[in-house]
């Protein structure tokens, strides 16, 4: 058996590769073919599909024999396709350009690039602007807990101070409303250090300009600290347990902070005033209305873009919050007398109507003092320049 076995296996030949497989003959000759069609046909475009073609087909029989066929479909389809697209597109002499339009962005992304640059930013403008944004947000939510805890606010809406005089209601006005005096007090500091930086040039000549800009720092002063102690005696002292020293805290509240912004805006006027004087057009800048402001458009993108607040822009912003405000004081005092009886009441005013009032006129002292971000913005570079002033005279 064993020699027969080895006899065998002497006799035994190799089978040829090319029988071994039979498909590579074939692959060879559709090969020799295509290189052939290739070198004949003068169009680049076609000898480049055969020889994809090829490729593929020799992947695909490496792969699987029957892949074949849906290959050679694919390869057709992507070159027809490839084909149409480089027809449909422009040539590149013509100078045609395919403009990419921007992405529309919305409100929740501007939002975030806002306070994205108002983390990366160290302006000293932030303070000024936490005086609308803690004192707003603590008159709604002390009035939406009272709304939701203590009162129907469809029939009977409460005032402010009525409604601090409940808790937790109590706690949030509180504590809320002492952070908006600590925020105004550092505003109006900051600001008379402002003034005195620019009226320093004034008060080395002695003119009238540098002691009209003396008169209104002070007094924005003196004003300001008044206003941030008053709001923060009202704020601790409810109108239940302290009634008399709250009504008196708040009157001087509000007769301080509306001396504050008169003063506030006569100081920018003269402020404007002397721009003017050193402006080599001659153009009037307190004399552009708020209408023209809206009309260009600065109002708005100063609104959106609160750092780059100018003083023209905060100037006509403040007046408008001055009348406003007012107007709403006045008749927040005549709804407050006749709802209270201590006024003849023949036309019906409700408390209602008083609460709305009063709101509004503290929405518009808060958001007065959030424009004093405008010279606080600016208050850095003006130390920086005084500094260096000085430097150069001690040299």
């Amino acid at each position: 058996m064993s020699c027969t076995h080895l006899s065998m296996m002497t006799t035994m030949q190799p089978i040829p590769f090319s029988l071994r497989n039979p498909l590579q003959t074939d692959l060879t000759r559709q090969l020799e073919d295509s290189e052939a069609e290739s070198s004949d046909s003068d169009v680049s475009s076609s000898s480049e599909g055969s020889t994809e073609a090829s490729s593929s087909d020799v992947d695909s029989i490496s792969e699987s024999s029957f892949s074949t066929s849906d290959q050679e479909e694919d390869d057709l389809s992507g070159h027809s396709s490839s084909s149409s697209e480089d027809e449909l597109r422009p040539p590149s002499s013509t100078g045609y350009r395919l403009e990419e339009f921007p992405a529309s962005r919305s409100i929740t992304d501007e939002l975030l690039d806002t306070l994205g640059d108002m983390a990366r930013t160290d302006n000293v403008g932030y303070i000024a602007w936490l005086v609308p944004f803690t004192g707003i947000f603590t008159m709604l939510g002390t009035e939406f807990l009272a709304c939701v805890n203590h009162f129907t606010c469809s029939q009977n809406f409460p005032t402010l101070s009525y409604a601090a005089t409940f808790r937790p209601e109590g706690y949030a006005f509180t504590g809320g409303m002492c952070l908006t005096a600590m925020f105004i007090l550092a505003s109006v500091v900051l600001f008379f250090w402002y003034l005195q930086l620019r009226m320093r040039p004034h008060e080395l000549d002695g003119s009238v300009t540098g002691a009209k800009h003396l008169v209104a720092g002070y007094a924005c002063l003196v004003s300001g600290v008044t206003a941030a102690i008053s709001l923060f005696g009202l704020a601790v002292m409810d109108m239940r347990t302290h009634h008399d020293a709250h009504i008196n805290f708040t009157i001087a509240f509000f007769v301080a902070a509306w001396a504050t912004m008169i003063a506030v805006q006569i100081a920018r006027k003269s402020i404007l005033h002397e721009d003017e004087s050193e402006d080599d057009d001659g153009k009037s800048a307190t004399g552009t209305e708020l209408i023209v402001v809206l009309r260009r458009q600065s109002f708005w993108l100063s609104l959106r873009r609160w750092r780059k607040l100018d003083v023209n822009t905060a100037y006509n912003l403040g007046r408008l919050l001055l009348n406003v405000g007012l107007a709403s004081t006045v008749l927040f005092g005549v709804f407050f007398l006749c709802a209270n009886g201590i006024w003849p009441n023949p036309l019906g005013f409700t408390a209602v109507q008083e609460a709305f009032f009063e709101a509004l006129a503290i929405v518009c002292q808060l958001l007065f003092m959030g424009t004093l971000s405008c010279e606080l913005a600016r208050l850095t570079r003006l130390v920086e320049r005084s500094d260096y002033a000085e430097l150069e005279r001690n040299e």
